[in-house]
C-alpha cells in the first residue's frame, strides 16, 4: 500500500479529502487500510459527527455512533449535527454521557434538527456547550428562543446563528451578547406584545418590511432571476413573512388576520383585509363600509400606513382601531387623513395610550354625523391635548351640538364648552372667563366665536395666562359695543389672527379715530389685514404700528390702502423691518397725499370734502439706528416686557432712560441683554436721527 498514489499525497491534502467524508468511513474504513493511513486519520482534527436518534436509540448497543465515539478523540471534533425524528432530546443527554463536552476544544459548529418539544430543557443543555467551547456556528433549525427563563450565553464567540422563532426582546439580547456575530437567520420574528419596548417601537416592524424587501428590488433579482418577492407583516401574530409564492401559512391566520404587504415591484405598503373577518361590504354597491383592525397593536407607524391607505376614502363608515398601542403621533396621522373623509361616522380608538384618542374619536363623529345633536364626553380624563381638533370639528358641522365636557381635567374643556355654547346660542349677552389660566392657544379660540355671535355685549377675559386674552377683552369693548374713539392695545404680542379680528371690526365702528398696536408681532400678513380695513374706514386718523415685524410686502399693502383712504393722517412704522423698497412705496403715496399743503387744496377740500384726501405723515426715521451698546435693535416695551439678562423683570414700573438719565414711565425702546437692561424713552428716541 506504500506505493499507492493515495498514500503519497501530502497529509494536508488527505485531510481536505476527509472533509468530504462521513466520520464512519474515515475511522472504520480508511483507518484500517494501512499503518500510514492510520496515522493520517489519527492526526485529523476536523471530524463532523452526525447523530441520528432513529439509528442510535438508547437500547441499541451496537449503534455506529457508539462505535465511533470510542475511536475519535473529543478534541478532534469540529462539527456536531443532531437529527431527531421523534421530536425528543434524550439523545443529546445520551451523547453527553459518551463525550466530555469540556474536551471539545476545536468544536466550531453545532446543528440541531427536529428538536422542538421542550425548548427550555433543550436550551438548558445546548447553552452550556456554547459557553464551554469556542463555537462559531449554531443552527437551531427547529428551536425557538422567546423565553426569559433561559439566559443567552454572555460574551459568546458565535459568528453565525440560525434559529426558528425569536422574540424582539431576545433578538436584542442575542445582539448584545454576540459581539462577533456576522450572520443571523431567523425564520419567524415574533413581536412580543408583553414587551413595552416592542409595543412603543412598532415603527421597527414596519421599517423592517421596507429594509427586507429593498435587496430584492435590484435588477439582478427582478430582471435576471425573475424573482418577485413580497414581504408581509401579519398583524395578529406580529410576524414578518418573506415569500415568492402564495402565502405558506396557516389557513385560519391567512383568512382572519390583516396583513401589511410590500412587494419588490411596488414599494407602497398595501393593507390586505379578509372579508367577513376584517371588513364588511355594501352588497348593493359593492363598496367597503366597515373595517375591524382591533387588537393588532399597529402603533403610530401602523396608524400612519393605515391613514395613507384610507385617505380620501368616501365609502368607509366604521373603523375599529381599539387596543392598537396608538399614541398621539398616530392620532395626528389619523385625524389629518380622516378629516376630509365625509362618510366616516364611527371611529373606535378605545384602549389606546394616546391622550387625544377620545378627542379625535369625537371630532370625527362631530364633523361627519349631520344628525348628531348631543354628545356626552364628561368624566373622560380629557386634557388640553387635541382640544383644537374638537373645536375645529364643531366649526365644520353647522348643526348646533350640545357638548358636555364636565368633569375632565383639561383646563380648556370648560372654555371650549362655553365657546360652543357661544357659537350656537345667539341669546348669550355676557361671558365671564376671568382667571381660567387661558394661554395663547386658548385665546385664539375666541376669535372665530366672536365673529359668529354678534350679540355678546360683555366679555371679560382678564387675569388669564395669556396677555392676548386681555387684548381681546379690550378690542371687543372698544370696537363692538362702546364704540370708543380710541383703541390702545400696546405690547400684547397678539399676532396676525387677532389683528384679523380687529380689521374685521374697524369698518363697522363709526367712532374709532385712534388705534395704537405697537409690539404686537404683526407681520406682512397682519399688515395686509389692516390695509383692507383702512381702505374701508371713513373715521380712522391715527394708526400706530411701531416695533412690529412688518416688511416691504406689508408696506406695499399699506401704501396701496392709503391711495383709497381719505382720513388717515398719521401712520407710525418705526422699529419694523421695512427696507428701502418698502419705504419708497410709502414715500410715493405720501407725495400724492401731501399735494394739498397749498391754499388751493383747502379751498377744494371745503367744496369736495369726500373726494380730497388728507395729507399723511409717516414716522419712519430713526428705526434702524435705535441700538443698544451691544448693537441689538431695540423693541418698544411696557413694564411687563422689560427684563434684565433676558429673564428678570424690572422690580418697578419706572425705568431710567440711558440717554437723558431721567426716570420715566410708560413705553421705552428696550433691550434686555445686559444685567440692568437698556432703555431709551420715547422723547429721546424722537431726537435720534
Amino acid at each position: 500500500m506504500s506505493d499507492s498514489p493515495l498514500v503519497c499525497l501530502p497529509v494536508e491534502l488527505l485531510h481536505r479529502i476527509f472533509d468530504h467524508l462521513d466520520a464512519e468511513t474515515i475511522v472504520v474504513s480508511i483507518r484500517s487500510v494501512c499503518r500510514q493511513l492510520h496515522e493520517v486519520v489519527h492526526s485529523y482534527n476536523r471530524f463532523q459527527l452526525k447523530f441520528d436518534s432513529s439509528e442510535n436509540s438508547s437500547s441499541n448497543r451496537n449503534s455506529s455512533f457508539k462505535i465511533i465515539s470510542h475511536l475519535i478523540q473529543s478534541f478532534n471534533v469540529a462539527s456536531l449535527i443532531f437529527y431527531s425524528a421523534n421530536d425528543h432530546q434524550w439523545f443529546i443527554n445520551f451523547f453527553l454521557t459518551h463525550f466530555d463536552i469540556t474536551q471539545f476544544t476545536r468544536l466550531r459548529s453545532l446543528t440541531f434538527y427536529g428538536v422542538s418539544c421542550n425548548t427550555n430543557e433543550a436550551l438548558s443543555i445546548i447553552f452550556p456547550v456554547v459557553v464551554q467551547t469556542n463555537l462559531q456556528k449554531l443552527r437551531l433549525n427547529d428551536l425557538n428562543y422567546t423565553t426569559n427563563q433561559i439566559a443567552w450565553p454572555i460574551q459568546n464567540t458565535l459568528e453565525h446563528l440560525t434559529i426558528r422563532d425569536c422574540s424582539y426582546q431576545q433578538y436584542r439580547t442575542i445582539l448584545c451578547n454576540s459581539l462577533r456575530l456576522k450572520t443571523l437567520v431567523i425564520r419567524n420574528w415574533i413581536m412580543d406584545n408583553n414587551d413595552q419596548t416592542v409595543s412603543s417601537n412598532t415603527l421597527t416592524t414596519f421599517d423592517s418590511t421596507d429594509s427586507l424587501i429593498l435587496p430584492f428590488q435590484s435588477p439582478f433579482w427582478l430582471n435576471n432571476k425573475n424573482w418577485f418577492v413580497i414581504c408581509g407583516y401579519i398583524l395578529q401574530q406580529s410576524r414578518i413573512i418573506l415569500y415568492t409564492t402564495p402565502i405558506c401559512i396557516d389557513v385560519t391566520v391567512q383568512t382572519e388576520s390583516p396583513i401589511f404587504e410590500v412587494s419588490s415591484t411596488n414599494p407602497k405598503c398595501c393593507l390586505i383585509l379578509h372579508e367577513n373577518y376584517n371588513r364588511s361590504y355594501s352588497s348593493e354597491e359593492e363598496t367597503l363600509t366597515t373595517v375591524d383592525l382591533s387588537h393588532n397593536e399597529i402603533g403610530d407607524i401602523g396608524a400612519q400606513h393605515l391613514a395613507d391607505t384610507f385617505r380620501n376614502h368616501q365609502t368607509l363608515t366604521t373603523l375599529d382601531l381599539s387596543h392598537n398601542l396608538i399614541g398621539n403621533e398616530g392620532m395626528q396621522y389619523l385625524y389629518d387623513s380622516f378629516k376630509e373623509t365625509k362618510t366616516l361616522i364611527k371611529l373606535n380608538l378605545e384602549g389606546n395610550p394616546g391622550s387625544c384618542c377620545t378627542i379625535v374619536n369625537a371630532a370625527i363623529q362631530i364633523r361627519n354625523d349631520k344628525v348628531l345633536t348631543t354628545l356626552n364626553l364628561s368624566q373622560n380624563q380629557i386634557g388640553n391635548d387635541g382640544m383644537q381638533y374638537l373645536y375645529d370639528a364643531v366649526k365644520e358641522n353647522k348643526i348646533r351640538i350640545k357638548l358636555n365636557l364636565e368633569g375632565n381635567p383639561g383646563s380648556y374643556c370648560r372654555i371650549v364648552s362655553k365657546l360652543i355654547q357661544l357659537r350656537n346660542d345667539k341669546t348669550i349677552t355676557t361671558l365671564d372667563l376671568r382667571g381660567n389660566q387661558i394661554g395663547d392657544e386658548g385665546a385664539q379660540y375666541f376669535i372665530d366665536a366672536l365673529e359668529i355671535n354678534t350679540n355678546l355685549r360683555h366679555l371679560n377675559l382678564e387675569n388669564n395666562k395669556s396677555r392676548v386674552c386681555a387684548a381681546i377683552t379690550k378690542i371687543h369693548e372698544s370696537l363692538r359695543w362702546k364704540h370708543q374713539s380710541s383703541l390702545y392695545v400696546e405690547c400684547h404680542g397678539m399676532g396676525d389672527s387677532v389683528i384679523e379680528y380687529i380689521s374685521f371690526l374697524i369698518p363697522t365702528s363709526k367712532e374709532i379715530r385712534h388705534i395704537r398696536l405697537p409690539s404686537n408681532k404683526i407681520s406682512d400678513t397682519g399688515a395686509q389685514y389692516l390695509a383692507t380695513a383702512i381702505k374701508q374706514s371713513t373715521t380712522i386718523i391715527d394708526l400706530d404700528l411701531r416695533s412690529n415685524d412688518i416688511g416691504d410686502e406689508g408696506a406695499y399693502h399699506l401704501a396701496d390702502a392709503l391711495k383709497y383712504n381719505q382720513t388717515l393722517s398719521t401712520l407710525k412704522l418705526r422699529g419694523n423691518k421695512i427696507g428701502p423698497i418698502g419705504k419708497q412705496y410709502l414715500e410715493d403715496v405720501q407725495q400724492i397725499r401731501t399735494m394739498g399743503h397749498s391754499f388751493f387744496f383747502y379751498f377744494l377740500k371745503t367744496i369736495f370734502n369726500n373726494f380730497i384726501q388728507t395729507p399723511i405723515e409717516f414716522d419712519l426715521s430713526g428705526a434702524i439706528q435705535l441700538l443698544c451698546p451691544q448693537d441689538h435693535h431695540l423693541k418698544l416695551c411696557d413694564y411687563e416686557q422689560r427684563k434684565r439678562n433676558n429673564t428678570h423683570q424690572y422690580p418697578v414700573s419706572e425705568y431710567g432712560c440711558d440717554t437723558c438719565l431721567r426716570g420715566c414711565r410708560g413705553l421705552s425702546w428696550h433691550c434686555s441683554c445686559t444685567s440692568r437692561g437698556f432703555d431709551i424713552c420715547e422723547t429721546c428716541s424722537n431726537r435720534q436721527n
